[in-house]
């Protein structure tokens, strides 16, 4: 990560590659969470399904699809 947390309020689309934010770094997680309740886009890109997938507004992998 290379930004603060107070540049998380102006982004617009978030990518998460790999990592599961809720758990590792769970303060980050609630700038993501609370600025995809403001209209910020949210993609993960992770072949697990974690809590943070339910948080996206995105088309999601046909493997997630099925669990």
């Amino acid at each position: 990560m290379t930004n603060s947390f107070s540049e998380f309020v102006r982004a617009k689309m978030f990518m998460i590659i790999g990592s599961n934010m809720v758990e590792a770094h769970p303060v980050a997680a609630t700038f993501v969470k609370n600025a995809v309740m403001r209209g910020a886009q949210l993609i993960v890109v992770d072949p697990r399904r974690h809590a943070l997938v339910t948080w996206r507004r995105c088309m999601c992998p046909s493997a997630w699809a099925r669990t």
